[in-house]
């Protein structure tokens, strides 16, 4: 049923994941502020939970929506080659479009509709997917300004350094990289 489908697509869904959550969390490991946090003696679990994991899921929430459209593309799949859910009684696009394919010639409606289904609901997953990772993408966004949550630096030189969620321990951060008279605009923890 619909159960096995669900399993079987999350098994075979979940290596890129983790794949993609272990390249940012080494990434992450290797930054300033987090070895300040580790000398100002927090635990690994506090370290993982505070400030690996907040850093970690936006890539993984933007992958889980573009994933989607491959979800239901697969889903759809099974289920016009009949492998998907055998109950009648329960609608998927993949089976109504199987059904509608012996009546092609008189009534095309049968399987143009769920096919546009598809269609928009797999268009849509990419759309939202492109703009979340637009959205949270650091890496493509501008400096941040003077002036923001987290940002540290050298008034001076106009130098900014972007420290999320470190708050207190912002000027340890700036000494560690070499800046003269750290500046905390608006330190938040």
């Amino acid at each position: 049923g619909i159960e096995n489908a669900v399993i079987a697509i999350a098994f075979t869904a979940w290596p890129p994941y983790a794949r993609v959550a272990r390249a940012e969390a080494l990434v992450i490991r290797q930054a300033d502020y987090i070895a300040a946090v580790r000398l100002q003696g927090a635990s690994p679990l506090r370290i993982v939970l505070r400030h690996v994991m907040p850093l970690c899921t936006p890539s993984l929430i933007v992958r889980s929506t573009l994933d989607m459209a491959g979800i239901i593309l697969t889903a759809a799949g099974l289920g016009f080659l009949g492998l998907g859910p055998q109950d009648p009684s329960v609608p998927e696009w993949g089976t109504m479009l199987a059904g509608g394919v012996k009546y092609v010639a008189t009534a095309p409606f049968l399987s143009i509709f769920p096919g546009l289904a598809i269609m928009i609901v797999v268009m849509g997953f990419n759309l939202v997917g492109d703009a979340l990772r637009e959205a949270l993408d650091e890496h493509d966004q501008p400096d941040h300004p003077r002036g923001e949550e987290g940002d540290v630096g050298e008034e001076a030189a106009g130098q900014f350094v972007h420290v999320p969620r470190f708050g207190r321990l912002a000027p340890l951060v700036v000494q560690a990289q070499g800046l003269a008279q750290p500046h905390v605009a608006h330190g938040v923890d």
